[in-house]
């Protein structure tokens, strides 16, 4: 069972994610492109003297939201530790973090699961969290 939960923000869409998983949270961070990346990766970043693949917006928050990948100043990414390694999860707005017992988490309605949901969200103070499997996302990238 998770402990904490951060809820954030990715254009006007609201998430949750285990906090266990967060290595860190950065803002100001160059994002180099590279040629030949694999679909659904925006670019890399520097982490800790390891090169990070950022997931694209529309990976994160599904095809509901038109997503600008060039994210003006002030956005931060969430550093997450996967199997395959860390990766950058584009973040617009960080809404806190809070207990696991401040909420409960539900079966997500067709619409939340379309966003990467893996059929749970987060309920809040009687707002709906999609919980991210970061796994899941990663392993929905194409080969």
């Amino acid at each position: 069972m998770i402990s904490k939960v951060a809820l954030f923000a990715v254009g006007r869409e609201t998430f949750a994610l285990r906090v266990e998983g967060i290595l860190q949270i950065v803002s100001d961070v160059r994002i180099f492109t590279l040629p030949l990346l694999r679909q659904g990766i925006r670019g890399v970043f520097l982490y800790r003297q390891s090169t990070v693949p950022l997931l694209e917006r529309r990976l994160v928050a599904g095809a509901r939201e038109n997503h600008n990948e060039d994210s003006p100043a002030g956005h931060c990414m969430i550093v997450f530790s996967t199997d395959a390694g860390p990766v950058g999860l584009p973040a617009d707005k960080i809404l806190g973090i809070v207990d696991r017992a401040q909420g409960r988490e539900e079966e997500a309605n067709d619409e939340q699961k379309n966003c990467k949901a893996a059929g749970t969200v987060f309920v809040c103070n009687g707002d709906r969290f999609p919980l991210l499997d970061v796994e899941a996302l990663v392993r929905s990238l194409p080969q």
